[in-house]
């Protein structure tokens, strides 16, 4: 999980020269999978900065598996689908939601954001008990 270099710039806009020499040096290490998420602070990226990174990551050569993070809000994520749709990538990880939700909505929330991406999920669990269900809520398939 590499941090995600920003220029000096009033915008703070994404330094992608910085990123693919942090890129470079990891791999140089024989690190070959890259998850960007939490210590890239996706949380909070723009929307079209999040295309930017999208496009950016795409480009990272065929020996290296990358996968990027979507949410960790439903909204968030939605919008985030329709970009996610335009790649291939192995599969996107969903960033820990703590709004208030219950297992049953989170659940159908990640399995219609992995229908309008055309992703596989990778789901991180911050807690144990984040899919935990009631006896009133039934079983998760």
């Amino acid at each position: 999980m590499p941090p995600l270099a920003r220029s000096d710039d009033a915008q703070r806009s994404l330094d992608l020269e910085q990123n693919n020499l942090i890129v470079r040096h990891i791999a140089n290490g024989g690190i070959t999978r890259f998850i960007y998420g939490g210590n890239a602070f996706l949380y909070h990226v723009q929307l079209a900065e999040y295309e930017q990174l999208l496009e950016w990551l795409s480009g990272f050569s065929a020996d290296l598996l990358v996968i990027p993070s979507a949410g960790p809000s439903f909204g968030r994520a939605m919008d985030q689908a329709s970009l996610l749709r335009k790649y291939e990538f192995p599969c996107v990880m969903m960033l820990p939601c703590s709004d208030p939700r219950d297992a049953a909505g989170l659940e159908r929330g990640y399995r219609e954001f992995a229908d309008a991406s055309n992703a596989k999920l990778l789901v991180y669990l911050k807690r144990k008990t984040i899919l935990a269900l009631t006896k009133s809520q039934g079983s998760m398939r």
